[in-house]
């Protein structure tokens, strides 16, 4: 997903909190260990000059996906998509560039194409390295096809000066909406999506995805009636993949802002249950263990907001199956690791806190470089109730962190300080968690992470002294 927010597969413009997604990792861990790759696609690690050099050399786009080894988003992506044979025909039409975004030396590529969200995946033209094509979080392979064809298609475009594309061709409006939103004009880019999908057919292959980019944009921008309506509206449009997924979860972001009495919160609920129930019913829908498990995870929130509780527990149930089999199928331990969040998450609502402890340890075992594990550990035992066994995990995954990420295990240790009632300490670790976001290069700022932690520390200076006496 995904600057953060409540963590789906959800089109990562919608950040997720619950993922609990944290910062990274033993740097000797490369992509090639996370998937293996598809016949014929042979990338190019961290090294834009490079990728470009021989892009422009073979006349070709650059496909760069933005990744971070935290982002379980990214692995699936990584072990389900980017590795399926119906790539192949695309391997010798690009140039296929991996950028870690957790490190330092790649601030200048984030600078020049930033991101919000991960996993991002940019189509850039060799030509003048514009931006031809973006797609933001896990997809279909089916619909990840689809956003290399656009690209390629964009970037013959620019070979030929802008004189390919017809002038209401829907793809021109998408490009526009692309570029808009990665300079951060969500007005711009939701006219330029309105503009495509009104020049679009009704069986355009890309029409739910972006219709699933509009609806979160209207959340994004705080029109909340409209982005529940739009859902409603275009629910049969949204078919039985990701894109419906991360749709219906942008909606329910907004029924929480709509009046008691607005009838349309009931109306949404109860077509979102029926859709999530077909769509994780049929094994033929195209999405990976990941994103069902994600569909799942809202069905169940769906059905508990409307105290269904046993219905919710029963799809609990069935997410905790598949997640189960999932991770036993993997392949090895870094593949398994994918599931490490949302199993923690689901272990937690099932009362079964103890095993997914157990679980998370063989992990660290099996990982002794990855952050991951121990950090996935200090959380679930601050849910837990227990500080001190958190805290310890935590500064075992401090102590394998870098980049960006390391302010979020500061944050969990200000959390654990907090329950331990230890004011101080609390205080120290998010000062040093705003010590992290301040000192990043410039590509690598995040502005609302960096906003939230000053925050944070306000409200802690803020609060009276021993004796009542404010400080």
């Amino acid at each position: 997903m995904t600057t953060q927010k409540p963590t789906l597969s959800i089109w990562p413009w919608l950040a997720t909190g619950l993922a609990l997604l944290g910062c990274v990792h033993n740097p000797g861990i490369n992509r090639t260990q996370l998937a293996k790759l598809s016949d014929g696609i042979s990338w190019i690690e961290d090294d834009y000059a490079g990728a470009l050099l021989q892009a422009q050399g073979a006349r070709k786009p650059i496909l760069i996906e933005m990744w971070a080894p935290w982002c379980h988003s990214c692995l699936s992506m990584k072990q389900f998509i980017l590795n399926d044979p119906g790539l192949k025909p695309f391997a010798e039409r690009f140039v296929w560039l991996a950028i870690d975004t957790e490190k330092a030396t790649n601030a200048p590529v984030l600078e020049k194409f930033p991101v919000q969200a991960w996993p991002t995946f940019l189509v850039v033209s060799s030509v003048d390295e514009s931006i031809q094509a973006v797609q933001v979080g896990s997809e279909s392979v089916s619909q990840f096809r689809e956003f290399l064809g656009d690209g390629q298609s964009g970037h013959l475009d620019a070979l030929a000066r802008g004189k390919l594309l017809a002038a209401d061709d829907p793809l021109r409006w998408v490009r526009d909406g692309d570029r808009a939103c990665l300079a951060g004009d969500l007005e711009g880019a939701t006219e330029a999506y309105r503009r495509a999908l009104a020049e679009a057919s009704s069986v355009w292959p890309r029409r739910a995805e972006l219709l699933s980019r509009s609806i979160y944009l209207l959340y994004q921008t705080g029109r909340f009636g409209d982005c529940v309506q739009s859902a409603l509206d275009h629910l049969n449009e949204l078919g039985l993949g990701p894109s419906a997924v991360d749709a219906l979860a942008a909606a329910f972001e907004c029924v929480g802002a709509l009046p008691q009495a607005d009838a349309r919160r009931d109306t949404l609920a109860g077509r979102s249950i029926a859709m999530l129930t077909a769509l994780t019913r049929d094994p033929s829908a195209p999405l990976s263990a990941d994103d069902r498990s994600e569909a799942f995870r809202l069905l169940r929130e769906i059905l508990e907001s409307r105290g269904e509780r046993d219905r919710a527990r029963s799809v609990a149930l069935s997410q905790h199956d598949l997640l189960e089999q999932a991770a036993a199928k993997a392949g090895s331990p870094l593949a398994a690791s994918t599931y490490n969040g949302p199993r923690a998450e689901l272990a937690l609502y099932l009362g079964r806190g103890e095993q997914i402890i157990q679980v998370l340890e063989a992990s660290e075992k099996a990982l002794p470089g990855q952050y991951d594990p121990p950090f996935r550990q200090a959380w679930v035992q601050l849910q837990l109730g227990r500080p001190e066994a958190a805290l310890e995990c935590a500064r075992r995954a401090l102590a394998l962190c870098q980049g960006p990420r390391t302010a979020r295990i500061h944050a969990l240790i200000a959390d654990i300080h907090r329950a331990r009632k230890d004011t101080d300490l609390e205080l120290q670790a998010r000062k040093a968690a705003l010590g992290v976001y301040t000192s990043l290069p410039k590509g690598q700022r995040r502005p609302i992470e960096e906003k939230r932690a000053r925050e944070a520390i306000d409200a802690l200076l803020s609060l009276p002294a021993p004796g009542g006496i404010a400080p």
